[in-house]
């Protein structure tokens, strides 16, 4: 800091990696309890094994810098420039810059006059984006499965692509802004909160239907966005029951929010469940899987 003026700032890396192996064997009718060997199964048709390997990391490179003059306007920058293996090509970075200010306005000169009344009053205005990558292994990736067939009388081993794969896949991406106002009151015993969100998370990945003709399930693709906002209330108090120092806490809050599907690229309504368990509807215009079913006056 010099004078009035604070700044601290912040560079860091970030690399995880991740190497998974399984492997799994199955025989029944052991001769006793206490062989622990596998092979000691019975030789039949009721024997099976299966496994699997799969190596994926995320490399992330970020920044922070605060600023804050005489504890009065307040700012913070931030950007991450995140990479997962999960995606390709261009799709495989991006950016996701957020940014917030403050002003603690029950320090400013005008303000002495009235602090007796309120005695903290502040107001901020975050603004920022996130990223998401939670999208099952290779999605992108035309990859084989083991599938056997007969041929001349033989059992034969053969591959075949069972999934559409989408190399365009890419980061599934939230934006929120957030404006928000904090005082306190009675000698600072009376604290308030209040808040007024937007949140929107666009490209989300979903796996949306496609033709049965194609002959392959679809693979997740960046179909959608959803929309949260409302308010958010909080308040508390710390005052003292007697004068042996018997001190308590009171708190409260209240949420009001607001869900809505405000696009999934032209495609649904997606209704998922059955006549004995809940309907569940994706669709433009309607808070994300809304129950579904006929209105009646109960049971």
């Amino acid at each position: 800091g010099f004078g009035n003026h604070n700044v601290k700032a912040l560079v860091g890396y970030s690399q995880i990696g991740n190497t998974q192996t399984f492997l799994q064997a199955y025989r029944e009718r052991f001769y006793n309890n206490d062989i622990g060997s596998i092979g000691q199964g019975a030789n039949d048709g009721t024997k099976s094994n299966s496994g699997n390997d799969a190596v994926y990391g995320l490399r992330s490179f970020f920044w922070r810098v605060n600023y804050d003059y005489n504890g009065k306007y307040l700012l913070e920058a931030n950007a991450r420039y995140d990479g997962s293996s999960k995606f390709t090509g261009a799709k495989q970075y991006s950016v996701f810059p957020s940014f917030s200010g403050g002003w603690r306005i029950s320090k400013e000169n005008f303000w002495q006059g009235i602090e007796h009344a309120v005695n903290d009053l502040k107001v901020r205005c975050p603004w920022g984006t996130t990223g998401n990558h939670s999208v099952d292994l290779y999605s992108y990736y035309a990859a084989l499965t083991a599938s056997g067939y007969n041929f001349g009388g033989a059992a034969v081993q053969g591959y075949r692509q069972n999934t559409l794969a989408n190399t365009n896949l890419g980061w599934e991406s939230t934006t929120q802004l957030d404006i928000g106002l904090d005082a306190a009151f009675l000698n600072k015993r009376l604290n308030l909160t209040v808040d007024y969100y937007r949140k929107v998370t666009n490209d989300i990945l979903l796996n949306l239907d496609i033709p049965a003709t194609v002959g392959l399930k679809a693979s997740p693709q960046n179909a959608g966005a959803v929309e949260n906002k409302g308010w958010e209330f909080s308040a508390s108090y710390r005052g003292k029951a007697n004068e042996a120092g018997l001190k308590y806490n009171l708190g409260g809050n209240l949420s009001i929010n607001r869900n809505e599907v405000i696009d999934l690229k032209g495609t649904g309504p997606y209704i998922v469940g059955s006549d004995i368990d809940p309907r569940y509807i994706i669709k433009k215009g309607l808070p994300i899987n809304t129950l579904w079913g006929y209105k009646t006056d109960g049971l």
